[in-house]
């Protein structure tokens, strides 16, 4: 099963129990804003404790969620139907305000199921655009060798939607340069090891030195 917690916010800090044993420890400090955990639940009651706290002043408000979902069977076959009657399917995926916003960070990884919908709707239809809404990079190993095209949506604005039609109908052609460089892995980032602060500490070195940006990937 994939068990995730929800926070409204970087000032909330949880500890999520199953079974009276821990399974993550946001209680310092909390890596992502939605975040998820993988674990074998066997037939039968499971006690599962969530522990919150509130680090420092301001405001904290927004949505708390707790889900616990089977990995199987996470995409409605329904979908899948009309998949396989289209003459293309454009899934679009990433991250809105509850999931990434400049108050708390969020997972490399999509959402909980967006992989299984491109895998499926892949699996349904050869012609399977994916457009992805995100600020930066996300993991597509499992499914980008699948898909004919991918589309960097980014954070569009209003007249987002209309400029996603015209480059899908081939009205408008979306040629330019990234912005960024996207990584393959988390660990091809140069910061992914100074990421975040060290054990017991609110201390973030910066150990890249002048390998930041364009450098920082030239000398992965």
């Amino acid at each position: 099963y994939d068990i995730f917690v929800q926070i409204p916010g970087e000032r909330i800090g949880y500890r999520l129990y199953l079974d009276d044993s821990p399974v993550v420890d946001a209680w310092k400090f909390s890596r992502a804003l939605l975040d998820t955990t993988r674990a074998f639940l066997s037939a039968g009651p499971h006690k599962i404790v969530l522990e919150l706290v509130r680090r420092g002043e301001g405001f904290t408000g927004g949505k708390l969620r707790l889900g616990i979902a089977p990995t199987e069977n996470l995409v409605d076959p329904d979908a899948v139907g009309l998949a396989e009657k289209a003459d293309a399917v454009v899934v679009a995926v990433g991250y809105d305000p509850e999931t990434e916003s400049e108050s708390g960070d969020r997972t490399f990884g999509l959402p909980l199921g967006q992989d299984a919908l491109i895998g499926e709707m892949a699996a349904a239809n050869s012609r399977t655009i994916v457009v992805i809404v995100s600020g930066g990079g996300v993991d597509m190993r499992r499914w980008l060798d699948r898909v004919p095209a991918v589309l960097a949506a980014w954070y569009p604005g209003q007249q987002g939607g209309s400029a996603l039609s015209e480059i899908l109908l081939g009205d408008t052609n979306p040629s330019g340069r990234l912005p960024v460089t996207l990584e393959s892995r988390w660990e091809d980032n140069p910061t992914c090891e100074s990421y975040y602060p060290q054990p017991d500490t609110d201390d973030v070195p910066y150990v890249e030195g002048i390998l930041v940006g364009y450098r920082g990937y030239e000398g992965k």
